[in-house]
């Protein structure tokens, strides 16, 4: 056996390790929108489905910056690779609204005004309502 077949058995060792590690990673975040009666059972102030949306976003917003501050601690990347990437990230995520708006594929130009987003008031009653539930639950 060569050299060279050595280190291509030794990659797809490495590939079938890793798979079942990225696929649990992306499991766990769609773990979330699969128990939505249960959270909404917990959480009552989130009554339709906008609010779930927007809790979801959330989440994903909060477990987007969390790996990016940790790919950053462990020296996987420099600061400006993440501050890049995250800038590439925003502007084509704003360019493809765009192109879908003009199409109607997903919604209308009209919908891109800016909508208002959660008060920090209504943000911190929904998780004293949900801490309180919690502890009579308990």
């Amino acid at each position: 056996m060569n050299r060279t077949q050595t280190l291509s058995g030794y990659a797809w060792a490495v590939v079938a390790l890793l798979w079942p590690v990225a696929m649990l990673n992306y499991l766990d975040r769609q773990m979330v929108s699969t128990i939505r009666a249960a959270i909404r059972a917990d959480i009552p102030s989130i009554a339709n489905d906008q609010e779930f949306a927007t809790l979801m976003a959330v989440f994903m917003w909060v477990y987007a910056a969390l790996i990016m501050f940790s790919r950053v601690a462990v020296l996987a990347h420099h600061p400006s690779d993440v501050i890049a990437s995250a800038l590439v990230a925003l502007v084509g995520t704003h360019l493809l609204r765009r192109w879908f708006a003009a199409r109607r594929l997903v919604f209308r130009a009209s919908d891109l005004r800016s909508k208002p987003a959660p008060s920090v008031a209504r943000i911190k009653a929904a998780l004293r309502q949900a801490i309180s539930s919690r502890n009579l639950a308990a």
